[in-house]
């Protein structure tokens, strides 16, 4: 029978965040796309390092059998 199993991390510690989550992949991909500067993205990288970090996600595993 499938099941789907909902797992939240939390992450405190953006170096952790960035290898998981790919934040500064994906802000650079922002940039190439135009959704970003390239100064707004420096900035908010910066700001990310610099402050306090919080981040949660929820990913949703799904378990079947053939």
């Amino acid at each position: 029978m499938p099941s789907v199993v909902p797992v939240t991390s939390v992450f405190r510690d953006v170096r952790v965040a960035d290898q998981i989550l790919g934040l500064e992949r994906t802000t650079r991909r922002a940039v190439t796309a135009g959704y970003f500067t390239q100064d707004a993205a420096e900035r908010w990288l910066a700001h990310l390092a610099e402050g306090p970090f919080l981040a949660a996600v929820t990913f949703y595993i799904v378990v079947a059998e053939a």
